[in-house]
């Protein structure tokens, strides 16, 4: 994910991906994520070949697969490749697929471009955001879109362990602004879900929010 600590966070993801989904925290987050991505594919003009960076196990997109030509996974997390095809194949998807492929690193792209790409809380990993803002416009089509779901600005407190975390959050209206500038048109942003968990005796309420843009 490019955040200089490379080996430790591929280590610990790749423990962590048989039961990424079991937090009920997590499980309702990814589905707000999966439904701001899915009314979003819902409103494009076809069916779209779709790209997914940090796609973990799949639980945020691989229900879109019904409603997409191809789904297209990307993890460096050989564990969650793993499980991504695991519960492809459970649920009986045929038009997915999971690659290894570090969009921080990796040089040239490969030739695959597609209508639409996705990145769901992923974005506060990665140090260089205006970088990867770059190469999500390089993978698109003409008229692709653009789908991003992360955490709005916070104390630090969101994550137990704060390695690997490049950003504590975003303000989401400064990430518009960004695309703007870069050539995205249609942007927009909207809060779609809240994280509650528990920290220093109390709950604490972390914001995400979803934002779409179109080449």
């Amino acid at each position: 994910m490019g955040n200089g600590n490379f080996v430790a966070d591929k280590k610990r993801f790749d423990a962590d991906a048989v039961n990424w989904d079991a937090k009920p925290h997590r499980a309702a987050l990814i589905r707000a994520v999966a439904r701001a991505l899915g009314e979003q594919i819902e409103a494009l003009p076809s069916a779209p070949d779709l790209f997914d960076y940090g796609c973990g196990t799949g639980s945020a997109v691989l229900p879109m697969a019904g409603i997409c030509k191809t789904l297209t996974g990307c993890d460096f997390s050989e564990g969650m490749r793993r499980e991504f095809m695991r519960n492809a194949e459970a649920a009986g998807i045929t038009n997915a697929l999971v690659v290894d492929l570090d969009l921080t690193t990796d040089q040239p792209l490969p030739p695959e471009r597609y209508d639409l790409v996705h990145c769901g809380l992923v974005l506060h990993h990665i140090a260089d955001v205006p970088a990867m803002f770059g190469r999500f416009k390089e993978l698109l089509r003409p008229n692709g879109s653009l789908s991003i779901a992360d955490l709005e600005t916070e104390d630090g407190s969101f994550h137990e362990d704060n390695s690997g975390v490049a950003h504590q959050g975003f303000d989401s209206a400064a990430l518009c602004r960004q695309l703007e500038h870069m050539g995205f048109g249609k942007v927009s942003a909207r809060r779609i879900h809240v994280v509650e968990k528990q920290r220093d005796g109390g709950p604490r309420h972390y914001p995400v929010f979803h934002i779409s843009a179109t080449l």
